[in-house]
């Protein structure tokens, strides 16, 4: 007999595994999991989806992930197909559900295909597109780094994922004011130096903290 989804002995809500369903959506396979959350591959009438389940335990980053995702759902492989607080009586989770972008990281590709540079400019090509979508809805991603882009192997084109640290201008600050959202060797110059000078407050979102990590 299959269990219900977030049901246990115990009465905790826990999050549903695989072979189960979360509001329609199949659960086929998890993608990762982490502090931030799990990725599941998941399916609806026989198309394939990629679902992000966030605790609420994290705080105001659930709902931050929610809208930023909402900023962008017009934005194909950058939006959202479906979202919401599950279960619906305890609300434990934020669940996001995005088209599923079948591919390699852009760490792994390079690996396995050695890239010509033409290939690369492509995929820089790609990628700035996005972002000036991305920037234009007023999204800052600010982690973006290879590992946190998939080249789809359909098309070979390239695709800007996880916008679990991203923010977006005007949003209220949830970090930390000692927090410096993103990895160390993509920071640009101008976070970097409001660390140093302003030591204790919160860094601003900044367009220019994209653009300098695409160039890294």
């Amino acid at each position: 007999m299959e269990r219900a989804a977030g049901g246990s002995e115990g009465g905790e809500v826990r999050p549903p595994g695989v072979g189960e369903e979360l509001e329609g959506f199949r659960l086929e396979a998890v993608l990762g999991e982490g502090g931030q959350g799990i990725v599941y591959r998941c399916r609806r009438g026989g198309a394939l989806y990629a679902l992000k389940l966030l605790s609420l335990a994290r705080g105001d980053w659930a709902w931050r992930e929610l809208e930023i995702r909402l900023r962008l759902r017009r934005l194909g492989p950058l939006g959202l197909v479906a979202g919401g607080v599950w279960p619906h009586d305890t609300r434990r989770y934020v669940y996001l559900v995005m088209p599923y972008v079948r591919g390699r990281s852009l760490t792994h590709w390079t690996r396995v295909h050695n890239p010509t540079a033409r290939r690369v400019a492509q995929v820089l090509e790609d990628l700035a597109r996005q972002l000036v979508h991305v920037h234009g809805a007023g999204v800052v991603h600010r982690d973006l780094k290879a590992d946190n882009v998939v080249v789809r192997g359909e098309d070979g084109r390239a695709v800007l994922v996880d916008f679990g640290v991203g923010t977006y201008l005007g949003a209220l600050d949830i970090t930390h004011p000692w927090a410096l959202p993103g990895t160390p060797h993509y920071r640009s110059p101008e976070a970097l130096r409001f660390r140093r000078e302003h030591l204790g407050e919160h860094s601003p979102a900044r367009v220019s903290d994209d653009l300098w990590a695409l160039g890294v």
